[in-house]
Formats: structure tokens, sequence, C-alpha cells
């Protein structure tokens, strides 16, 4: 049994066959602007305010072993125990760095749509 490879939807030199590329191409545009703009939206933030989180992070843990020495009941099992063994991080360098790759491929996704 002989198959045409028009009625597959390709042609013989490796393109498609009929013009739905170009629908696709554009869902495709308005996906990676819709993807840069996420990523965008959340990387300036990350790397505007790390500093910010990471202070309120570990004020808010050293309230809360505060409070637990002085005979508050702990919110689950082991509270005390994992805020001591997971503290908030010293440095807000791996925020910072997640903030500005999120906004680098949030800008190279936003030109890639926008140009392709």
């Amino acid at each position: 049994m002989v198959v045409q490879a028009s009625v597959l939807g390709w042609e013989a030199d490796g393109t498609l066959a009929n013009s739905s590329s170009v629908i696709s191409n554009e869902a495709m545009n308005y996906f990676l602007v819709f993807y840069g703009a996420l990523s965008l939206m959340s990387g300036v933030p990350i790397l505007l305010n790390a500093k910010k989180r990471r202070v309120v992070a570990e004020t808010s843990v050293a309230k809360r072993l505060a409070e637990i020495a002085g005979g508050a009941e702990e919110s689950y099992f082991e509270e005390r125990r994992s805020l001591e063994a997971y503290p908030p991080p010293s440095s807000d360098t791996k925020m910072r760095w997640l903030g500005a790759l999120l906004t680098v491929l949030g800008i190279a996704s936003i030109m890639m749509g926008l140009i392709d």
C-alpha cells in the first residue's frame, strides 16, 4: 500500500502541505510573549526585594523561636527542631541570581516572541 506524503500533510521536500503552520507559529509567538511577561513579572520583584524578604524571614523565625522558648505550644510536630535545623538563608545572593535569571529569560522570551 502506497501512501502519498501530501495526504499526511508533508511535501516531498519536507515542508508542510498546507498553511496551518502559519497559524501555529503565531500561537507560539503569543505563548513566548505571555511566558516572557510572566517571567519578567516574577523576576523583577525577586531581584529588587530579596534582602527585604530575607530580613522578614529571619525576624519571623527568631520571633517564633522566642515564643516557643517562652512556653508557647508548637504548631506542628517538632516545629522548634525544624526552625533550628533549617534557618532562612544568611545571604540573599541566590535569590538575586534567581531574580536576574528570570528577568533575563523574560526579556529574551518577549523579544523572541515579537521578532519571530
